[in-house]
C-alpha cells in the first residue's frame, strides 16, 4: 500500500528525509485542537457500577491507560497524493512536495517482534461527535481499539483521507530508506528546489514526478520527471559494526564452510539496516544441504533493543524466515 506525506519546508523536511528520519510528535502537538476528544460517559458508567470494588485502583488504571496512549507518537499520512486542498495547506500553496511512501516496507523495520509490534496504523474516522471511547469494555473483551481515542476527527477534516502510524516513542524515529518510493513536487515547485532535493537523495533509486493541471478539469495530474543523478553510486544507509572473528574458520565449521559468501553477504545486508548499531552473534547450523542461520543484533530501539534474523536455506538461495 502507497500512502503519502504533505511537505512544505525544503530545508528541514528534505534533511530530514536525508537522514532517513520521521518525526512523530504527540496528539497535544498537532495541528487539531480537539485531538484526543472522545466521550467517555459509557467508561465513567461502568466505573460508577464497579464502586463496591476497588474501584480506586480501577479509576486510577483507567487513567493511567489514557494518558499512556495520549504520550504515543503519531505520524499523519494520506491516501492520496492530488488532494488540492491538501496541496495548498501543507505544500505551501503547491510550491512544496510530497513524499510517497510503501507502507509494508515502512513498517517492516519497526514491527520485527510480533509479540511488540513498534507501530501500529489506524485509519483516522470522521464524525459529528466524539468517539466512545469503550476502554473498560475493550479491556474486557482483551482489545483495545486506539482510534477511538487518538485517530477520531471531527467531519470538519474529513478531506485529510488520513491513516496514522502511531509509534509506541514518540519523537524521531529512523526507517529504511527504502520505504520512500518517490516524491512528487507541486506544479509551483522552483527547479532550484527540485535540482537541489534529486541531489541530496541521489543513489536511492527514487522516481521523481511533479503535479500539473488539466486544461478542462479541475484536477490535478502527475507527470515523470527525468532523475538528474541517476548514475550515481548506490546509497548506502548503515553500516553496523561486527567482530570479523564472526566469519572465521574458528567459529564456521568446516562443513558450513561452502555458505561463507552466503553469510558474508547476508550479514553486509543486515548491517545496513535501520536502528541496527551492532551484529552480536553470527550462526550457521542444521542439515548441510538445507542449513539455517541465526544472527543476533543490538538496535538503538528503546522498546526493542535486540533483533533476531533467521535464514534458511531453500531453492539453492537462504530466505529470512521471521
Amino acid at each position: 500500500m502507497k500512502v503519502y506525506k504533505y511537505r512544505s519546508n525544503y530545508q528541514r523536511d528534505i534533511l530530514s528525509l536525508s537522514l532517513n528520519q520521521l518525526f512523530a510528535p504527540t496528539y497535544n502537538n498537532l495541528n487539531d485542537p480537539f485531538e484526543g476528544m472522545f466521550n467517555d460517559k459509557e467508561d465513567k458508567k461502568i466505573l460508577e457500577l464497579l464502586k463496591r470494588f476497588d474501584t480506586d485502583s480501577l479509576e486510577k488504571a483507567y487513567e493511567e491507560l489514557v494518558t499512556m496512549v495520549k504520550k504515543k507518537g503519531i505520524y499523519s499520512l494520506c491516501k492520496t497524493y492530488d488532494n488540492e486542498i491538501l496541496w495548498a495547506l501543507y505544500s505551501d500553496s503547491h510550491q512544496g512536495f510530497v513524499i510517497e511512501y510503501d507502507l509494508d516496507i515502512l513498517l517492516n523495520d519497526f514491527n520485527f517482534n510480533q509479540l511488540t509490534p513498534f507501530v501500529h496504523t489506524v485509519e483516522v474516522k470522521y464524525k459529528d461527535s466524539p468517539q466512545k471511547s469503550m476502554i473498560i469494555i475493550d479491556s474486557f473483551n482483551k482489545r483495545m481499539d486506539l482510534a477511538n481515542i487518538i485517530a477520531t476527527k471531527s467531519l470538519s477534516w474529513k478531506h485529510e483521507n488520513e491513516i496514522r502510524l502511531i509509534f509506541e516513542e514518540p519523537g524521531i524515529n529512523t526507517f529504511n530508506f527504502k520505504a520512500v518510493t518517490s516524491i512528487i513536487f507541486g506544479l509551483r515547485a522552483s527547479d532550484k528546489d527540485i535540482n537541489n532535493v534529486m541531489n541530496l537523495l541521489k543513489g536511492r533509486g527514487l522516481k521523481y514526478y511533479k503535479m500539473t493541471t488539466y486544461t478542462d478539469s479541475y484536477k490535478l495530474k502527475i507527470t515523470d520527471l527525468q532523475d538528474q543523478f541517476i548514475h550515481t553510486s548506490e546509497y548506502i544507509q548503515n553500516k553496523a559494526p561486527f567482530d570479523e572473528n564472526l566469519l572465521s574458520d574458528e567459529n564456521i565449521f568446516a562443513e558450513y564452510q561452502i555458505y561463507k559468501d552466503y553469510l558474508k553477504e547476508i550479514v553486509t545486508y543486515v548491517s545496513s539496516l535501520p536502528n541496527i548499531i551492532k551484529i552480536d552473534s553470527i550462526e550457521i547450523y542444521g542439515e548441510i544441504d538445507k542449513p539455517k542461520i541465526n544472527i543476533l543484533t543490538t538496535t538503538s530501539l528503546k522498546l526493542l533493543p535486540v533483533r533476531l534474523f533467521q535464514y534458511q536455506y531453500i531453492d539453492k538461495v537462504f530466505v529470512q524466515t521471521n
